[in-house]
Parts: C-alpha cells; structure tokens; sequence
C-alpha cells in the first residue's frame, strides 16, 4: 500500500467543500488575489524533511507478569529513530477556458527505515521469527516508505453558472469538526506515516477516483454536493481505497498482541491475514450527498448521507488453514498448524449533520456542532466467545467463522474555538483557546455482559467497547514578531469506564467486566514550537507525550511512542 503524506492541495479540496454562490470570482484559488486577471498556469512544489527520535526510557519489549512471553509495548527505543521522510510535492493548475479548469497534485516521497520496523506485523505469510527481521523491514520499506504518486488529478467542468461537474482522483473534506472525523469519511485515510492524532486528517487523507457534482441553489441559500466512487479496478489497487490498517507498520502501528483468553488469536498462530476488499466496479461503489447552507446571518449547517464501506477496522471473517478431508469419516487432516485469517470491510450508512456560528462580541466564541449516526457498525466479538461452527467448504479447507455484532452508533462533538488577549505577554495577537467534546452512544450494548462483548482493535481483547465513550481534547496556541514564532500546547485524554478483571484460581483465569472511574484511561500531549525562517521556509519542532494506564487499550498502545520531531519545509 502507499503511504500517504502531506497534501498541499487542499485548495481544491476546500473550494469543492463551499456552496457555489460563496465563490465569487476573485475568491477562487487560481486567481491572484485582488487581481481580475485569469491566469492559465499555475504551478507550485514544496520540499519537506520530517524527522523524530523516541525519547521514552520505559519499558522492557517483555515484562507482563501474567505472560511473560507477550510483549507490553513495541519495546525500549530510547534514541532511536521514529521516522525520517523526505517529501517533494507539485501542484498545478490550468484554466483552459473559463468554463473548464484542471488540477493535478504529484507527490514523491522517500523515508528511512527505523529499527521498529522490524517488529512491524507483516500480513503475508513467512516474515515471521526472528531470522525474518531484516525481511520485515524492507517490506515496510517497499509497501510504505517509498512513493510517487499522483494525488490529485481532475478536471472541473462549469456547465452553467450554478453547475459544476469534477472528473478523476480527488479528495473530499465534509467534516466541520477537525479530528473527531464524524462527517468527513468520504476518503480513507493513511496515517502509518506518523502518529495520526498528531497531523491532520486532510495530511492524511487517500485520493479516490470519483465523480463530483456540485449545485448552488441561491433560493435556499446553499449549495449541494454528490459524490459517486465508482471504483475502477484498472486504475487503482484494492488497498488503496480503505483505510490502512494500523497493525501493519510498527513504528507508528500496533504492537504484537498479546494471547487474551484464547490461543487463537496468538501471532504465532496466524500464518497469513488476508483482506477481503469490495472493488467491484458497481456493486461496490460508494456514494452520497451533502447540503450546505446558512440559517441566519451567523449560523452555517450541514447534512449529509453516504453509503460506503466500513473502511476500519477490518472485521475478522473466518480463519482457514488447509488439510485433507475424508467425507466417508468425516475426519480432517491439517497440512500445518497456522490459520489464514480473512478479514473484511462492511457496508454501512452514514448519516449526519453540523452547526457552525460565532457569538457576537465581545465574546467572538465560535462553536461548532458535529453529529454521525452509523446504520449499522460492525464490532469484531471478544476472542473468547468469537468462534462460529466448523465448517469445511469443498472439503479443501477448515474454516472456523467469526461471530460479529452489529450496532448502531451515535456520536457528536461540541467545538469551541475562543480568542482571548494577554497584553503583557502579547500584545501583537490573540492567544487562541480551542476544547473539543466527543460522546459515543452505542445503545444496544451492555457494558458487563462479557459474551457479548465486542472489541474495538479485533486481536487485542482488552480493548472492550462501551456504551457511552467519551474524548477530551484542549489546544492554546498563539503567535508572536508577526508570526515568526508560534508555541501551541495541545492534550487529549480517552476515558476507560469499563475494563476486564482477571482472577486466577490455579492454572484456571476467570475473566469478568467491571466499571471504573473516568479518571482511568490515556492521552497524549504535545507541545510545539513553530519558525518562519524567511518568507518560503518554515520549521517546527514538537515534544509529543503519551499515556494510559493498560498497555493494549486506547493510546496505551503508544506509551513507549513519546517522541521529538522536526519538520523543515521550503515552499516554492
């Protein structure tokens, strides 16, 4: 698969998200601003390093008092390299006519291996044990480490002036809400490259070929905007049209599961992990629609519905391992020991909606209001009660299938966003305070039936889901010389309300659901520092902390992941 890296194409993206009567003529990207000349080039690069070295001391590879032989983290990396990546980005723009206008992104990237790499959970067959860990890290290193890809290439066509018709490889930003990601789900995201809670979701976000329809009806103040994926199996792979999963690279993925409540979900179990990825052109196509428009002269909404795939977690389908069947004895003979596990990627509905206004002075709060309700969202079960019946399919293979629960799911998040003066440390500009809530609603699971309990990561079974799930995020940032220097904080904490309990009685683990207080859970916290070197140049420098209090639950798997970083970027 090919990682994706950081977009500055966003322009498209952000003049396609607007209800056509906002883009007067001189707010369109591909005019100079201020100037009514229409110019039939426009080209611009960037050049980009990122680099990061782990600096958490914690935390031997193994040490689980309960099963010494799992690890409780990725390992001890202290000093070590988290990533070095090199990044050349082109965009271009061309306006043959005034009616038709072109854009095209190509992205070249290159990074270094890093140690963790080779830790990284291959999904193919034989890049397991120790002898394979230089094998592992060149397969990260080929799968994700090394691109040249053509992000963005489409072609608009104004058929009218309140019609607009997009053609070829595009990227979609509906959501209001920043990171909660709610409505923004019509592009599948890639964050192997670095932590993706640390870089935005439009950095992270994976083109997909598409047609775009964008409508302005000024009589109801808004505009609407179509989308249809056809999928088009001759010009993109399968795997890039889902969202990567994070268990494939180690550096920023997961680190090996531990065996919870049943050996099945070992590693040392699990020959090859197979994806089951819809693309069929047709059948297999994603589409939907949003409206937006303004209520008042303050507030701006929302609403969208589309209908995709659910394009992470894969959901474990069946595991199959081959062998020899006698029909006559009805009797099974394995060829080896280890499963292919197929996993596959759901369909569901997505519904949503968003509110967005500012408080009049003095306040000049703005808030936004974010909402999703997904008809339904598939949840691998607890490994513990997840095994089907037996089944031998054309007698050529044994198959165990996997239990799966079906659920619908309500979230939204409140956003407040609050400028605010402290003339003795900065007099030149506001300092910026921004929160963020986040509840999740499951209403149809119960949080201490433990034969019904699902998971969100399938393979780590401590990472139960609840009911209710809540996030809390906080960032203050301001500028100071005009610019030059920008210090940010930003911090989020995950609640853990309801966690697994072990008793052992002898050689025997009896494992029950308990609740707990909020004050359990993980986080993280980051704090930056960026520099406007000269006009065409500018760098930041970022400590990132993790925390949490199991190590196979929420951003408890990256508790071993604090990092500095460094990004240098020249614009051209």
């Amino acid at each position: 698969m090919k990682r994706m890296l950081w977009p500055m194409a966003c322009a498209a993206a952000v003049l396609a998200s607007v209800p056509l009567g906002a883009r007067a003529e001189g707010a369109d990207p591909m005019f100079p601003e201020g100037s009514d000349v229409e110019p039939a080039w426009r080209v611009g690069a960037f050049l980009q390093n990122q680099t990061g070295v782990f600096v958490a001391h914690d935390k031997a590879a193994f040490g689980d008092p309960k099963n010494p032989n799992s690890p409780t983290n990725h390992g001890g990396n202290f000093g070590k390299l988290s990533m070095c990546r090199f990044t050349f980005q082109l965009d271009a723009d061309w306006r043959p006519t005034s009616r038709v206008w072109t854009h095209v992104t190509l992205r070249m990237a290159r990074s270094l291996t890093v140690a963790a790499d080779e830790g990284a959970q291959v999904p193919v067959a034989g890049y397991a044990g120790d002898d394979n860990k230089s094998r592992r890290k060149a397969w990260v290193r080929d799968n994700y480490y090394n691109e040249t890809n053509l992000r963005e290439f489409f072609v608009n066509f104004r058929t009218a002036p309140w019609l607009d018709i997009r053609l070829g490889r595009q990227l979609v930003a509906w959501g209001e809400s920043g990171n909660s990601r709610l409505l923004d789900v019509v592009n599948p995201v890639d964050a192997t490259w670095h932590q993706g809670i640390l870089e935005s979701y439009e950095d992270q976000r994976m083109p997909l070929w598409m047609v775009r329809v964008l409508a302005d009806v000024p009589a109801l103040r808004g505009g609407l905007d179509v989308v249809w994926v056809p999928m088009l199996p001759l010009m993109e792979r399968p795997e890039d049209t889902v969202t990567v999963p994070l268990t494939f690279v180690n550096a920023w993925g997961l680190p090996t599961p531990p065996k919870q409540l049943d050996d099945s979900v070992g590693p040392d179990k699990i020959n090859s992990k197979r994806l089951l990825i819809p693309h069929d052109f047709g059948t297999d196509s994603r589409v939907g629609f949003r409206w937006k428009g303004k209520a008042g002269k303050s507030v701006n909404y929302s609403l969208m519905y589309y209908w995709t795939h659910q394009m992470s977690p894969p959901i474990p389908k069946y595991t199959e391992r081959p062998g020899a069947y006698d029909p006559n004895t009805q009797g099974f003979t394995a060829t080896r020991t280890s499963f292919d596990v197929f996993l596959e990627f759901p369909r569901q509905h997505i519904l949503g909606f968003s509110l967005e206004g500012q408080v009049p002075f003095p306040l000049g709060t703005m808030l936004k209001l974010e909402g999703a309700v997904e008809l339904p969202r598939t949840y691998a079960k607890n490994s513990a009660f997840n095994r089907g019946r037996l089944e031998y399919p054309a007698n050529a293979v044994e198959r165990w299938p996997f239990q799966q629960k079906q659920y619908t799911v309500i979230q939204y998040a409140l956003t407040l966003q609050q400028p605010f003066w402290i003339r003795p440390v900065n007099r030149e500009e506001p300092f910026v305070l921004v929160f963020q809530f986040q509840h999740t609603a499951i209403p149809g699971i119960h949080d201490l039936d433990k034969e019904g309990a699902v998971v969100d990561v399938p393979g780590y079974d401590t990472t139960v889901v609840s009911q209710n799930s809540y996030k809390f995020i906080g960032a203050l940032f301001t500028s100071f010389l005009k610019g030059t220097i920008t210090p940010k904080i930003t911090a989020g904490f995950i609640p853990k309300t309801t966690h697994w309990v072990v008793q052992r009685q002898g050689e025997i683990e009896k494992w029950s659901l308990q609740h707990q207080s909020m004050n359990n859970g993980s986080g993280f916290a980051t704090f930056s520092l960026g520099f406007k070197l000269m006009d065409t140049m500018r760098a930041t420098v970022a400590y990132n902390r993790f925390f949490g209090d199991q190590p196979y639950d929420g951003l408890g798997f990256y508790r071993d992941r604090d990092e500095v970083n460094v990004t240098v970027k020249y614009q051209f």
